[in-house]
């Protein structure tokens, strides 16, 4: 599977840092048996897409952040040969709040859905 991992510019101001969140991702998802692969992997691949949005509110020391994870398959649409991707686990954007440069909520709740994840594949197999 690829992961992308999809943070907004100026997240890095606020404490939110790529790496973090792509090693415990990485991590959840080989305990599961599940490779991590490189993007110069075939396009046919699965992928993750782990999007997190801090957003600082106002003149506060207070962060919003949007939570989402998802898995999209590739797929070619017949007869125009369409390609596109597919939706295959996709639920509700979750959000947190925290205090500037607390990443620790938001970084839970990405653990959280990227064990649903987890649990909904194993099920699966």
């Amino acid at each position: 599977m690829r992961l992308a991992i999809l943070l907004p510019p100026g997240s890095d101001e606020l404490g939110f840092f790529e790496a973090r969140f792509r090693t415990s991702v990485e991590l959840a998802l080989r305990k599961i048996g599940i490779k991590i692969v490189t993007e110069q992997t075939p396009k046919s691949t699965p992928y993750m897409g782990v999007l997190i949005a801090p957003s600082k509110l106002g003149s506060t020391e207070l962060v919003f952040t949007n939570v989402s994870v998802f898995v999209y398959a590739p797929a070619t649409i017949e007869p125009n040969n369409v390609h596109g991707l597919v939706a295959i686990w996709s639920p509700w954007a979750e959000s947190v709040f925290a205090s500037l440069a607390d990443t620790a909520p938001a970084e839970k709740k990405v653990g959280e859905l990227v064990d649903r994840f987890s649990n909904e594949w194993l099920a699966a197999q």
